[in-house]
């Protein structure tokens, strides 16, 4: 069991899949700097664990981790939030209802998201889409 491997599995699919739907659109991870440049679209991925809990009876050491996906879609105002929700609509649509295998045995079920419009904060048009994850996935002693 990993959460660094369950992230990099969702990351990976994402920024692969976010990449062909919305070519145009920078994207950034939460351990990456931006530059600030009004005039570009952007997102920020963050893969916010949780709780990790025993998910079996026995020997097999199977294991669950809950948590989340959170990306971040920012638009400068003057694009309007139109743009906005359709950037939201890509990255629903390659979150929403996966089952991803992780590489070395489990699987990641990704499944229900909200999302949130902030408004217009400094300039900017501001979506959040949260999809939630389980994980299963097995300890090697």
């Amino acid at each position: 069991m990993s959460i660094e491997a369950i992230a990099n599995t969702v990351r990976t699919t994402f920024y692969n899949e976010f990449a062909i739907a919305q070519p145009t659109i920078e994207m950034y991870f939460e351990n990456q700097r931006r530059d600030n440049n009004d005039n570009e679209h952007w997102v920020m991925f963050t893969l916010i664990p949780g709780d990790t809990r025993r998910a079996d009876i026995g020997n097999q050491k199977n294991f669950r981790t809950m948590g989340a996906v959170n990306v971040q879609v920012m638009i400068p105002a003057e694009a309007g939030s139109s743009t906005g929700l359709g950037i939201v609509d890509s990255v629903q649509k390659i979150l929403l209802d996966r089952v991803i295998p992780i590489a070395g045995g489990g699987q990641i079920v990704l499944y229900g998201s909200s999302v949130a419009n902030r408004g217009l904060v400094n300039g900017w048009h501001s979506f959040s889409v949260k999809c939630e994850f389980r994980a299963d996935t097995q300890i090697e002693r």
